[in-house]
């Protein structure tokens, strides 16, 4: 069923509010704040038509291109229509069915100039960040807490003293372990067979325990808080891993697809971390010039990322290590991911240019976005559809009082059996 669901945040401890709406076929309609639904682009809002057209011809050429045969047929849009200075302006999302699921699906990226067959093979990535916003707080010396991703783009204001942790996996790491592997493994099942495949797992581990390492340095963290913030991370990593693998692999079993794949493991910074670790249980500090170097010492391609783009800070190398895993393979690279990582691809983009002066075959970087469908709505009436930011809690009530697991609802709307996985 083409559902979205809808979370009304409410004052702790409160549980939030769910809501849903079926996306019918008819005029069209707004969700709220700037998301609109149109089921019909050639039919839809003056100011939406134009780009939800442009936007169908886009993802129907993409879709042509990776399986060589007809495109699936376009079932409407969901479009963010953003107007306000410094913002996307109109995003569109194409709809199509895959093995029985309903995908809304944004493009990025160009086609190679040749065809499939002729590139080498399609490496497809997809992967999930860990925590949320709200589950991985740091505890200040004034007993405020402070998300600790915010630490990405600005300081920390005071000394922390403490962590604060969810113990449970979030609903964004459910519902993006789940969302990303079926889209995923819906696509790579249509690829000509005789195009090599390898299906990515990306799940970011030590660029996550960098997020502490500039207040670190600056004393604001102190480094037995910092050791606890790199084990949690590592125990979580296992666990969103974990998820996601067995999300891919119930998805590759219901798509009943006969053609070979490869599925891997990355982690760009392996010994950054083991570096990081072991300066950590002696007591010590290292220097980012000591973690850059650990990191250009892995293989070529890494020392020509740094040689082209310095980072400047932990949060720079830690970027520069997810650009890595977009350009580390010859032919094409399809990111399968959150629409918040298309700044990686971009990313990956500026690099691209620049190492084709250094090293031979560098891949084609191409992306899909597929739109989630259980979206978060703030007391003001915005909507929000990236639920890392605006983590919802694990329950809700629904209309008539009822309790809802969300784990469970995020699992079920990607998977044709409908069984969460938990751990």
């Amino acid at each position: 069923m083409n559902r979205l669901h809808f979370l009304q945040h409410l004052p702790p401890p409160l549980p939030a509010k769910l809501s849903s709406l079926d996306l019918t076929s008819g005029p069209a309609r707004s969700l709220g704040s700037d998301w609109w639904h149109v089921p019909d682009p050639d039919n839809g809002p003056a100011a939406l038509r134009r780009p939800a057209v442009r936007a169908r011809a886009r993802l129907q050429r993409l879709l042509h291109y990776l399986w060589d045969g007809p495109a699936p047929s376009f079932a409407g849009a969901v479009c963010q229509h953003d107007t306000r200075p410094g913002h996307p302006g109109t995003r569109v999302y194409g709809g199509i069915h895959l093995d029985g699921v309903l995908h809304y699906l944004s493009d990025a990226g160009s086609l190679p100039p040749v065809p499939l067959r002729h590139i080498g093979g399609v490496r497809l990535i997809a992967g999930s960040c860990l925590f949320s916003a709200q589950a991985a707080q740091l505890v200040l010396s004034s007993r405020r807490r402070f998300p600790i991703t915010d630490l990405r783009r600005r300081l920390l204001p005071e000394r922390a003293t403490g962590l604060h942790l969810s113990p449970d996996l979030t609903v964004y790491e459910h519902d993006t372990s789940a969302r990303l592997a079926r889209a995923a493994t819906s696509l790579a099942a249509r690829i000509p067979f005789d195009v090599g495949v390898t299906h990515v797992l990306a799940v970011p581990r030590a660029a996550t325990m960098l997020h502490l390492f500039g207040s670190a340095q600056l004393g604001l963290v102190p480094l037995d808080l910092f050791e606890q913030w790199c084990a949690a991370v590592a125990e979580r990593h296992e666990r969103v891993r974990y998820l996601l693998r067995v999300h891919w692999q119930n998805a590759w079993a219901a798509v009943d697809a006969s053609r070979p794949l490869e599925l891997i493991e990355v982690d760009e910074l392996q010994p950054v971390e083991d570096l990081l670790r072991r300066a950590l249980a002696a007591g010590t500090m290292p220097t980012l010039g000591d973690l850059v170097e650990a990191a250009a010492a892995q293989d070529e391609l890494w020392q020509h990322l740094i040689a082209i783009n310095p980072p400047a800070t932990a949060t720079d190398l830690a970027n520069l290590s997810y650009a890595a895993s977009y350009l580390r393979l010859p032919g094409a690279t399809l990111a399968v991911e959150n629409i918040q990582e298309h700044k990686i691809l971009l990313h990956a983009l500026r690099l691209r240019p620049l190492l084709e002066h250094r090293i031979r075959h560098v891949p084609a970087l191409m992306g899909l976005y597929p739109l989630g469908r259980i979206w978060a709505r703030t007391p003001n009436g915005d909507l929000h559809p990236h639920l890392f930011s605006h983590d919802p809690g694990l329950e809700a009530l629904d209309a008539g009082g009822r309790r809802v697991d969300l784990a469970e609802l995020a699992t079920g709307l990607y998977r044709s059996d409908a069984l969460a996985v938990r751990r």
